[in-house]
């Protein structure tokens, strides 16, 4: 949010990009994630529901890996609960035959750069500019 402010202040036009991360505070993206967007970290699907139907999110990333879950059912009800939002999924397994109602699905072992790339691939389809 503080990179939103100082663009604003200094006259910068864009629009940022705002991520919802459901993970476990464990969760290796984080960091990387707040560095880059505005990005908000949740502990459940619920708690992406509230804060996605409170704010304007552009992509929701579902960490299945550090929530111990494949995640499966949880993004399904956010594909049903936000069908036009992008969505991304980690998922804990190693095939690629994941399946998964996410735009999305990057399968363990996940390098934090195919995340962020993701997430530039899929909010550079709708043309919001990216933060640098």
């Amino acid at each position: 949010m503080q990179a939103v402010i100082e663009c604003i202040r200094n006259g910068t036009e864009f629009m940022a990009i705002s991520v919802v991360l459901i993970a476990e505070t464990r969760s290796n993206f984080i960091t990387a994630l707040q560095k880059h967007y505005s990005a908000q970290v949740v502990h459940s699907g619920k708690q992406a529901v509230a804060i996605t139907q409170q704010h304007a999110i552009d992509v929701i990333i579902l960490d299945a890996i550090s929530l111990n879950t494949s995640g499966e059912r949880i993004c399904k009800r956010l594909r049903e609960t936000f069908p036009d939002i992008s969505l991304i999924h980690l998922h804990p397994n190693k095939k690629a035959d994941v399946q998964s109602l996410a735009d999305t699905v990057l399968c363990h072992p996940i390098p934090t750069r195919a995340l962020l790339s993701a997430i530039e691939v899929l909010t550079s389809k709708r043309h919001i500019p990216l933060l640098q």
